[in-house]
């Protein structure tokens, strides 16, 4: 069975080339010089999910040792033979208690964390809110759960969130993408 997914102007050339501005913080975000004798292990997958409610998204302070006091979606590894869609509704339920609908493909970011010699390849997922009652349900991960306007983001926040904020992304004006078969 092929696997054939959409395109996602994923191509090197859409994140390698370098930005028309000056602008520091998007060089900084899109050009990672990885310095000698620094290793990474191999890259991670990690799913993370906008939640939209009324206009907001679903944001939650991170308590772990990852990214301790930035807010993040939730979201979390995807596990050995889960589908994106299946990880991000586990994700939402486990942390936050919420379940989803209306579940798509976004984009995709690839992080590396220097300080960790960490790598991480996130699969950003749009949803809508379905039901459930926000709460704090992994109190070792998260300190607090809130829903932000997206022009309206608390700071500090993790790595993707601040990639995806330099790249114009937008979780309310996105195209939805198909998610049946990943």
């Amino acid at each position: 069975m092929q696997l054939v997914l959409p395109n996602m102007n994923l191509a090197p050339s859409s994140l390698a080339t370098k930005p028309k501005a000056n602008d520091e913080q998007t060089d900084d975000v899109l050009h990672r010089n990885i310095p000698n004798g620094v290793s990474c292990s191999y890259p991670k997958v990690g799913i993370a999910v906008f939640i939209r409610r009324r206009g907001k998204i679903l944001l939650g302070k991170r308590a772990g040792t990852r990214g301790y006091g930035c807010w993040s979606t939730p979201g979390g590894h995807l596990e050995p033979t889960e589908t994106f869609k299946q990880c991000a509704e586990r994700e939402a339920f486990e942390e936050a208690g919420v379940y989803l609908q209306n579940l798509s493909l976004c984009t995709v970011t690839n992080d590396v964390f220097l300080n960790e010699n960490s790598h991480y390849v996130t699969v950003i997922l749009v949803a809508d809110y379905r039901a459930g009652k926000v709460e704090l349900r992994e109190p070792d991960a998260f300190q607090q759960w809130r829903w932000f306007e997206w022009n309206s983001l608390p700071h500090p926040r993790v790595q993707y969130l601040e990639t995806l904020r330099v790249l114009g992304f937008d979780p309310f004006s996105h195209v939805p993408r198909q998610l049946e078969l990943l």
